[in-house]
């Protein structure tokens, strides 16, 4: 259906999704719960990802150390792709594609969302360490812009006025070329 909903299912506002991810939790009975239960896990796997890369600037005297994390870092970066394939086919599973003249967005709802989870962290840590420093009050108002950001596309899609690319992650994690 043209309004983001398919027989009770929705997309989230950006509101709603960013007010469940603070939550730490994915309300039962929500018409968007399996769209916030796929957000949660990037959200998971992004807090993992953020502490092994600050574990790697700790430890960056330690070229042993250094080498294993990142090892661990690609085999995350490895991982996160199906995490945002999983947001992109559950979009395509319940919202009609507009006709191909229909104006194309740069990247897919699932790498939207990547990325606001990861803005959502970096808030998160600078409201924990720097309260009301300069990079603190930047990192909320980057997650503020791309919640609008995903909220209008997010309508523009319901509305059948934008469509978003079939991408797949092509990067070959861990194989040679």
């Amino acid at each position: 259906m043209r309004d983001g909903t398919d027989g009770g299912w929705r997309i989230p506002t950006g509101a709603e999704l960013l007010a469940s991810l603070g939550s730490g939790s994915v309300p039962a009975d929500s018409t968007s719960s399996r769209f916030l239960e796929c957000a949660h896990r990037l959200l998971r796997h992004h807090r993992e990802q953020w502490h092994s890369e600050d574990e790697v600037r700790r430890c960056y005297g330690d070229d042993g150390v250094v080498a294993a994390l990142k090892r661990k870092i690609d085999a995350m970066n490895a991982a996160r792709v199906p995490l945002v394939e999983d947001v992109d086919d559950l979009v395509a599973g319940h919202v009609p594609p507009p006709a191909d003249v229909t104006p194309m967005h740069t990247e897919t709802l699932g790498s939207v969302v990547d990325r606001l989870t990861i803005a959502f962290i970096r808030a998160e840590v600078f409201r924990a360490s720097r309260p009301g420093h300069a990079r603190q009050l930047l990192a909320e108002q980057q997650l503020d812009e791309l919640a609008h950001a995903y909220d209008d596309l997010v309508h523009e899609l319901a509305a059948g006025t934008r469509r978003v690319p079939a991408w797949r992650v092509l990067k070959a994690y861990g194989n040679s070329c």
